[in-house]
């Protein structure tokens, strides 16, 4: 039988939503009900918290492991996340949905990435730093936006936050295994090299020699 808690709400620690979470907890191995008619992972599920209050909640599947922030994360851990996530992003080709047309403006979309010049003087306090983003912004113009919808570069669906918090990994003194990716909500249809950057800058963050 599948585990289908704990039920994750987010960015919402009212103290209904805390209460229903606990009774949904008690009865994992109290309900009579059929696993059929169950919620399963992924299903979207109404609780009713009182007559006036209705929350909408999602089932998650349970991944056992820790993030990959935690782990060793030596050049071979390294090397076997970078072909993990090359096989998931061949597994998600077989994967469409029409809201993905809807998100072609979205933050975390390096093909829109250009317009982030206009947050810097406000964000960016430091001048060299400024320069420093700026001088990147004006080279991915010149040498990068003219390619993206080009056949230079494949696209197809990616995670696009493939960051060392959204990797599940299984490390013991003898083994290490990738478990699983959690965190999809910023998925887009955009080139597949942004996918393998991405993760690079993310996991070169906090390095002494991060090349």
């Amino acid at each position: 039988e599948s585990e289908l808690l704990p039920y994750i709400v987010k960015n919402d620690t009212s103290p209904e939503l805390t209460s229903i979470g606990r009774e949904l907890s008690s009865q994992k191995n109290t309900s009579s009900e059929s696993t059929s008619t169950r919620p399963q992972a992924n299903d979207l599920v109404n609780i009713s918290a009182s007559k006036e209050k209705h929350y909408c909640v999602t089932v998650l599947a349970y991944i056992p492991g820790s993030m990959f922030k935690h782990a060793s994360q030596t050049p071979e851990q390294l090397h076997k996340f970078g072909e993990y996530m090359g096989l998931m992003n061949k597994e998600m080709k077989q994967f469409s949905h029409p809201g993905l047309n809807d998100r072609r403006l979205h933050d975390w979309d390096l093909r829109d990435l250009l317009p982030l010049r206009k947050y810097l003087p406000e964000a960016v306090k430091d001048p060299y730093q400024c320069h420093t983003l700026e001088t990147i912004l004006n080279e991915f113009e010149t040498n990068v936006s003219p390619l993206i919808n080009s056949s230079t570069f494949s696209s197809g669906l990616i995670h696009c936050d493939c960051n060392s918090l959204n990797v599940v990994v299984i490390e013991t003194d003898d083994n290490f295994q990738i478990a699983g990716v959690i965190d999809f909500t910023d998925c887009v249809v955009s080139p597949y090299v942004f996918e393998l950057g991405i993760a690079m800058a993310h996991f070169m963050m906090g390095r002494d020699n991060p090349l």
